[in-house]
């Protein structure tokens, strides 16, 4: 059996460390909104629609939670794809 030195060791701890701050950063909690869409793609899977354009901004915010003036939701059957204009950053 291979033994590992000390620095190895310390170089395995913090990848694992950063593994997984970077799994946690990605891995986001199912929200309200998450959930709400979840409604209108099921909605949308009765209605047997493709995809449905969400441009009123109350809705766009009641969907996604984006306060923004500009921005519209795609909403297709297994993701959605939100759209605003260059002066918003994620």
């Amino acid at each position: 059996m291979k033994r590992w030195s000390t620095a190895t060791h310390r170089w395995l701890a913090a990848w694992r460390i950063a593994l997984w701050h970077w799994l946690r950063d990605w891995c986001v909690p199912l929200s309200e909104f998450a959930l709400r869409r979840g409604a209108v793609q099921r909605r949308m899977a009765e209605s047997k629609l493709d995809a449905f354009l969400v441009g009123f901004v109350p809705n766009v915010r009641y969907l996604t939670g984006f306060t923004g003036s500009n921005g519209m939701l795609l909403v297709l059957p297994h993701r959605e794809i939100f759209l605003t204009d260059p002066r918003y950053r994620i």
